[in-house]
């Protein structure tokens, strides 16, 4: 059931290649997701054994935590999609060029993931959490106003500020998260926090895509439908540090 639900779901975001209407206009998708889910919410608190531990839900620190995730994971994967179709379309890039750009974030987050984490055992992760998510509000914030002239050194500097901020925060998200729950509970809360974070992956995939088309139908120009893109998606950093504020964390 919950399978069910995460599959209609990311229908509703994209039905126009599955059932012919416009992206959030069939109901019948978000209703059938609906049903799923609410389906799958009465199976689960009936058993002793659940699958989902409900209860994780009444933690407000664990929710604080993975929704934090999910936003940082939703600018991931807005990113993964839109970087390669805003080099191509708009600075005109070659593959083996392109290859090079794409690989530059991981490579950043790579070097910086170990040093957050020992940060994370320094200092009180809520403010590693909200530096990086300033760091992909900048980013998406200066996307949004870059020319079609800009060095690419410009985008490849950006990419690597990028890098480094999403790897920042990485370890002290995990950290936190664990820090939550009690010893026993650890590896189901590991994973409701693992599918939810991805779950914020997939819809942004989904949703990104459909944006963009939204602002190519409206007949933008190539270059002002990818920066007002890039300003959606800084919407979802800003709610992050919203939320980070409120990190709190146990220590030993």
């Amino acid at each position: 059931m919950l399978s069910g639900g995460i599959i209609f779901l990311m229908f509703y975001l994209s039905s126009r290649s599955v059932t012919g209407v416009a992206p959030f206009e069939d109901w019948r998708l978000l209703l059938g997701a609906g049903l799923f889910f609410a389906g799958f919410w009465w199976w689960e608190r009936g058993r002793r054994d659940p699958f989902l531990p409900l209860n994780f839900f009444g933690n407000r620190m664990f929710c604080r935590v993975t929704f934090c995730a999910s936003m940082r994971m939703f600018v991931q994967g807005g990113i993964g999609v839109l970087m390669p179709l805003y080099l191509v379309d708009v600075h005109r890039m070659g593959p083996a060029l392109l290859g090079v750009f794409l690989i530059i974030s991981s490579a950043a987050m790579t070097l910086i993931v170990r040093f957050g984490g020992q940060m994370s055992d320094r200092f009180q992760s809520r403010w590693l959490v909200m530096i990086g998510m300033f760091v992909q509000l900048t980013v998406m914030l200066s996307f949004a106003h870059l020319s079609d002239s800009i060095s690419t050194w410009v985008i490849a500097g950006l990419l690597t500020y990028y890098g480094l901020g999403a790897g920042l925060m990485l370890a002290a998200l995990h950290s936190t998260v664990m820090g939550t729950v009690d010893s026993d509970q650890m590896g189901a809360a590991a994973g409701l926090y693992s599918m939810l974070r991805f779950m914020g992956m997939a819809i942004s995939t989904a949703l990104i895509g459909v944006v963009l088309q939204f602002f190519f139908d409206a007949n933008l120009a190539t270059l002002d439908a990818y920066q007002k893109v890039f300003m959606v998606l800084a919407i979802f950093p800003v709610l992050g540090m919203m939320v980070a504020f409120g990190l709190r964390e146990k220590r030993g």
